[in-house]
């Protein structure tokens, strides 16, 4: 690990995105910014002709559609030029810029959706029948009359458009305040060496087996948010608050239901979840109870969750090398999923890999309809970054082949179905790793590492589904929240998770002003249902084979053309029993068995 992160202009241009592949240069940018804004008045302007004829009801689709599609390339390229350097104003500014136009033009469209709610049923079929250029928009009709009891007058919805921007706020800051002003400060290696923290280096230095380098690491981490802890608080208010008024706005009695009823998911699949888990909690207690023998603790802090129970340190393994085991890893899903995900990596250099100074943490995929998938990642040469490049790829590949398959309309899957993809790639790749790898210490490293996955993905994330329902029901019921509470809370779901072997204190509880997702509106609970759905599909794909991908490959490729829960039964996992949950924690007990049974008495240094 380097002392000191790279400037973003010694990186090799291999390694960075793409973004000429959108906009060559910023002037193209802003000719079609200045093209898309002349553009606002003429839609508005089609406001009260949408029931003239299907052709004219087809008119303002399109029309809406061309404009939407320029504002998203817009905006992508603004969000990957931003994210390259949060610290530089004039890329916030050109983010701030189209965000604008954006709610803009939401309002200028707000028009569209209580216009079609007013045609009745009668009418509509009648246009879908007499104009076959409205079959495409069928899906999308139909999802809007399924929840017409939620939609508002036309002057209502402009309204609310316009608060889409305002909306926005508390994520800004809490971004802003995150990525670009707090300062970590340096850690010091086992040799001596000053170490600069940042957000993706604090999980590389969880890994370290050094637990005196852990605890500083994370304890320096944390004291960064606990020092804004009055600020974050107060963005995370103002985040729950602004999603409960859209929530009352539209008529729901709850923003957990606003949010579900957006994917068609019923609220049991999200209360089931955290039952479901719930009922599993003996397991995560027995396999945290295993770790802390194995390491030799008298009790476990959340730095201690991470480091291998290896005997010898994690191997280094090199972005170069990490393409193509990912890429062998994936090879089930046969040689045109391959194909074009090698061309991605490669070629097209899909990928932005190394972490720079104030570049955005984390990791994510996003993109456009009619541009090449990208992907953010920030690289510490581990097997877990292996694990986060096989997720970025799963999620590029699916807006990929959606983006192929499906015209703009029905191209975008929801944020529900998001997280399949990413995590049946993620089982695919521990799937070859568990078969290629014989020596004991290093199958007992590649076991925790994935019992940790699943943790992360499925245990963790129902943990800060259940504290976002619970903060969301306390607003809502007139509690006023500040960091104190928060905390409180964070800590008693801690301790719930973690049992007796955990020991909790502010570190361990500081999550609630770290987790980006809070500001999301009910994302979390999505990566526990992904997993779930994820470990499932990846089963079939390798005990069923050519059958088990057809399923898959056509699940990727239909976009968001029907309801999330439709789409994976189709696929072969149903979501609205807790079957898949279930089995999923089944896996992650076989594997905690696994792994005890490679295991001694003797502690893994």
């Amino acid at each position: 690990m380097e002392a000191a992160l790279r400037p973003r202009n010694e990186i090799e241009l291999q390694y960075c995105w793409n973004t000429s592949s959108i906009y060559a240069n910023e002037e193209l940018w802003e000719q079609d910014f200045r093209a898309v804004a002349v553009r606002l008045p003429e839609l508005a302007a089609l406001q009260g002709t949408l029931a003239h004829s299907g052709a004219a009801f087809l008119a303002v689709l399109r029309l809406r559609d061309e404009i939407n599609r320029t504002i998203e390339r817009l905006l992508v390229y603004a969000v990957f030029r931003r994210d390259e350097d949060l610290s530089q104003s004039d890329q916030q500014a050109r983010f701030d810029r189209i965000v604008a136009l954006q709610s803009q033009s939401n309002a200028a469209a707000a028009f569209v959706t209580p216009e079609i709610l007013a045609l009745g049923d009668t009418t509509l079929n009648g246009f879908i029948q007499q104009t076959p250029e409205l079959a495409p928009y069928h899906y999308l009709v139909s999802e809007l009359w399924r929840r017409r009891a939620h939609m508002r007058s036309a002057e209502v919805e402009e309204v609310l458009a316009q608060a889409g921007e305002l909306m926005q706020v508390p994520d800004t800051i809490f971004s802003a305040l995150t990525n670009a002003d707090m300062v970590f400060g340096t850690v010091r290696d086992a040799e001596g060496n000053e170490i600069e923290l940042s957000h993706g280096r604090l999980w590389a230095l969880l890994e370290r087996p050094e637990r005196d380098i852990r605890r500083t690491a994370l304890e320096q981490y944390s004291a960064a948010y606990l020092a804004h802890q009055t600020t974050i608080a107060a963005t995370l208010n103002g985040a729950l608050r602004a999603n409960i008024f859209q929530a009352r706005a539209r008529g729901y009695p709850s923003a957990l239901e606003a949010a579900l009823d957006t994917d068609a998911i019923p609220p049991m699949v999200y209360h089931s979840l955290i039952d479901a888990v719930h009922q599993y909690l003996p397991s995560v207690h027995h396999y945290l109870e295993l770790r802390k023998r194995l390491l030799g603790l008298d009790t476990l802090h959340f730095y201690d969750f991470l480091v291998p129970l290896s005997q010898v340190p994690p191997p280094s393994i090199s972005y170069d090398d990490a393409r193509e085991l990912v890429l062998a890893a994936l090879a089930p899903l046969g040689p045109e999923y391959t194909a074009a995900l090698r061309r991605g990596l490669y070629e097209e250099r899909w990928v932005d890999v190394h972490e720079t100074p104030h570049k955005r943490s984390g990791a994510y995929s996003w993109s456009a309809y009619g541009t090449q998938p990208f992907i953010l990642l920030n690289w510490q040469n581990t097997l877990s970054d292996v694990l986060v490049l096989a997720h970025e790829a799963g999620h590029a590949m699916h807006s990929y082949l959606a983006n192929q398959a499906q015209p703009y309309c029905t191209s975008t899957y929801t944020i529900f179905v998001a997280e399949v993809a990413s995590t049946c790639n993620e089982a695919l790749l521990f799937a070859h790793l568990l078969r290629t790898i014989t020596d004991p210490d290093q199958l007992r490293g590649l076991l925790s590492l994935q019992i940790n996955s699943i943790a992360a993905t499925l245990i963790e994330q129902t943990m800060f589904a259940e504290f976002e329902r619970e903060v969301y029901r306390r607003v809502e019921q007139g509690e006023a929240l500040g960091a104190a509470h928060f905390a409180e809370l964070a800590g008693q779901l801690r301790a719930q998770y973690g049992g007796l072997a955990v020991t909790v204190d502010a570190a361990d509880s500081s999550f609630w002003g770290a987790v980006p997702h809070f500001y999301w509106n009910f994302y979390v609970y999505k990566y526990a249902t992904g997993i779930s759905a994820g470990l499932a599909l990846a089963q079939r794909i390798l005990e069923e084979g050519e059958p088990a991908v057809a399923r898959y490959m056509h699940f990727l490729r239909s976009g968001g053309s029907q309801q999330s829960i439709q789409l994976l039964k189709d696929a072969g996992v149903d979501l609205t029993t807790t079957a898949p949950v279930e089995q999923a924690m089944q896996v992650f007990s076989a594997l905690v068995e696994r792994l005890e049974a490679l295991t001694n008495a003797a502690p893994a240094p």
